[in-house]
């Protein structure tokens, strides 16, 4: 059950979502307050207009300059020698016939200079007004032009594409790759076990991890539009707009401030053209004129030149604003096309924002909805005979007891032939938790029953790895693996045939396990079937129930000759094909019992015995997946010299598709070699638990963290 804080905390989440992606699903994008062209369209507009501006400029410039060469203004100067300053000028023919110059000659010329620098910033003063006001007409036109090409028929027809994949629909696809993701995070968390035990070469079971292949990708995919779009929105915009209609908005525009590049050049080449020969003019007559005169020549130049400019600058922007008033007449005449485009957009938003919406909100139901189904699912079946919905409510035997519950399910016969209920019990605490079968199966006597007896003392007395928790729960297999473990220590009696009239009683366990992402409690349940189970046919009941299982722990026996052993793992593997199917991903921990009895051996005298228990000396009894794997492959390699021709691990792979390891073992313990009289040993079981703790990480559930 989930605490009532992160229930709270993913409800106000998700609601965030929600409102998000339908505020982006629904926002406006095609009216004044939605609108917002390219920052491309600003930047081009810009770019026109400063380089039309250097255009009219240039142009200005050059033609103030031949104007001033045709009045002959330096020839005439460099002809007499002009008047200092105060002294006056005689009045003869040696003064310049152009009435500026006879102007300048005849009016004191400190005066004049500070008059034309006055005219001069006027007139520039005044030309930067004229570009203050060129801005906003260069920058409407380009938005005019990008409009017409977006109102053409064919972008009629492309509109809704174009809409969806523009830099203005950024936030649309963000927070709907937002609501994906929190969904997947929700799910692989809730599902992580699951989940691991996939990446562990398992099979899914559940509908949310069998398409979270399909959700990731359809997130990464929303992920990548989102990243694209902020990162180049309007280029990707721009390239919908080509492919659809062959026409690029951004291309056919920059047209129009190449061309004026083009222009721009050409007029700078002419202004130039134009400056040196004024240079070269004046460097004529130099060195017979004063500083004074240089200056007002320098400063009447400048007025002429910013008189001249402003009537080009003036001109053109006339031709601006006609353009731009001729482009409003052309998008008027497209209204209709626009109301249509906008209506398109507007509807293709709101149709995949509400798909997408409803993808998240489904997709949340439907999780939450598995959940609770999962819940109630997992509480109404009983692991001993997996029945559903045949549980009882047994009220408390004492006031401060607690209730529990009783499986009712008839499902097996005594020796006598009397129907039996079930009638396995589970705490009501207990009854909703997540819950794990491994079943014991092998030949007869393979010491399966002798293992389960000294994994339970270990779990009992607490040896395992610290950083997960195994508890004990009582029931009836529990009070006789107690009285079996004490004639084991105590008496030094072996353990007893298990029954095969009915399905065993689980031994049931509280497992914890160190997950960094929440740690999860699980009911485990250990069956102890007969040697006999594995031999019946698939009419048999117990044999049913023992392969519906979560993992298995296979016997085999080195003691025992292969042919009955090679018959039991080929019905195991065809009886497990039959239920479940051919591509089994349940892993199996393929248990080699009574390895302190190998000396004992017709092959005890092998070289390659010694060399196995050295190398399991010298892996030690730590429990981590390393010594596990090593000591898997060296019990590999001893197959030969155990069991010659039986390829034990390609039948198995054929199932199990890798998921199985091999497990040297003994419940007696490796000091004392080949002694089969237990009253003769110093009892200390070897790489008992590891079996167990595998198939629980083979299941998903983290316990070798630390």
């Amino acid at each position: 059950m989930y605490p009532v804080s992160v229930l709270a905390v993913r409800s106000a989440w998700l609601c965030l979502v929600f409102c998000c992606l339908w505020a982006a699903g629904c926002s406006p994008q095609d009216g004044e307050a939605g609108d917002s062209e390219p920052a491309w369209v600003s930047e081009f507009a810009e770019t026109h207009r400063q380089s039309e501006e250097a255009t009219e400029r240039a142009i200005g410039f050059h033609k103030a300059i031949v104007r001033l060469e045709h009045e002959g203004i330096l020839s005439r100067l460099a002809e007499s020698q002009p008047a200092e300053p105060g002294e006056a000028v005689p009045d003869d023919d040696s003064v310049p016939k152009s009435a500026a110059v006879r102007e300048m000659v005849l009016a004191n010329i400190t005066d004049f200079v500070d008059s034309v620098e006055s005219d001069a910033g006027e007139v520039e003063k005044a030309v930067s007004e004229d570009i203050r006001g060129w801005k906003s007409v260069a920058h409407d036109r380009f938005r005019l032009e990008r409009e017409l090409i977006r109102a053409s028929d064919d972008a009629v027809r492309v509109a809704q594409y174009t809409s969806l994949l523009s830099a203005r629909s950024k936030h649309f696809w963000l927070w709907s790759t937002v609501g994906i993701a929190s969904l997947l995070v929700i799910v692989v968390r809730d599902r992580r076990q699951e989940f691991r035990r996939v990446f562990n070469g398992g099979r899914a079971k559940s509908w949310a991890v069998r398409t979270w292949k399909y959700f990731l990708a359809f997130g990464i995919l929303l992920g990548i539009v989102s990243l694209l779009l902020f990162v180049m929105g309007e280029q990707v915009e721009d390239w919908v707009w080509k492919a659809a209609t062959g026409v690029s908005p951004r291309e056919t525009v920059h047209e129009l401030v190449d061309d004026a590049k083009t222009r721009q050049d050409e007029a700078l080449l002419k202004q130039k053209t134009a400056s040196d020969g004024w240079d070269q003019g004046l460097d004529g007559v130099r060195d017979r004129l004063s500083k004074k005169w240089l200056e007002a020549i320098e400063k009447w130049q400048r007025l002429v030149v910013a008189i001249t400019v402003r009537e080009q600058l003036a001109s053109r922007l006339a031709k601006e604003r006609s353009t731009l008033a001729s482009l409003h007449q052309d998008v008027e005449s497209k209204l209709s096309n626009m109301e249509a485009i906008q209506v398109k957009r507007r509807k293709s938003r709101l149709i995949l924002g509400g798909a997408l919406l409803a993808v998240v909100f489904i997709g949340h139901l439907l999780f939450w909805v598995g959940v609770w189904r999962r819940r109630r699912r997992t509480g109404a079946t009983c692991p001993q005979c997996m029945s559903v919905g045949q549980f009882a409510k047994v009220p408390a035997a004492s006031p401060v007891g607690h209730p529990s519950w009783e499986c009712q399910e008839v499902a097996v016969r005594d020796a006598s032939g009397i129907n039996q209920a079930c009638g396995f019990r589970v705490q009501d605490s207990h009854r909703e938790m997540a819950k794990l079968s491994f079943p014991t199966l092998g030949i007869p006597q393979a010491g399966k029953t002798h293992w389960l007896a000294m994994a339970y003392q270990k779990i009992a007395l607490g040896d395992f790895p610290i950083n997960v928790r195994l508890d004990s729960i009582d029931s009836p297999s529990a009070d006789q693996f107690d009285r079996m473990v004490s004639d084991i220590l105590r008496s030094r009696v072996n353990t007893q045939a298990t029954q095969t009239d009915r399905i065993p009683d689980p031994l049931v366990f509280e497992f914890q396990d160190d997950d960094p992402w929440g740690q999860s409690d699980v009911l485990l349940n250990m069956f102890d079937y007969s040697g006999e189970v594995i031999l019946r046919g698939l009419d048999n009941t117990h044999l049913v129930r023992a392969l519906r299982a979560d993992g298995y722990l296979f016997f085999l026996d080195p003691m025992f000759p292969p042919d009955e052993q090679v018959r039991a793992l080929r019905r195991f593997r065809d009886h497990v094909s039959t239920v479940v199917g051919r591509r089994l991903r349940t892993p199996v921990a393929l248990c080699v019992s009574k390895i302190d009895l190998l000396e004992t051996a017709p092959y005890g005298n092998s070289d390659n015995i010694r060399r196995f228990y050295s190398a399991l000396q010298e892996i030690g009894e730590d429990i981590t997946l390393d010594a596990m794997s090593r000591r898997s492959a060296i019990t590999g390699e001893l197959r030969d010299t155990i069991w010659p021709g039986w390829n034990i691990e390609r039948e198995v792979d054929e199932i199990f598709g890798g998921r199985f390891q091999f497990f040297p073992m003994t419940p007696v313990g490796l000091e004392s070699k080949g002694e089969k009289d237990l009253s003769k040993v110093t009892i200390r079981p070897f790489a008992v638990l590891e079996p167990l703790l595998w198939l629980l990480h083979m299941t998903g559930h983290p316990i070798f963290t630390k």
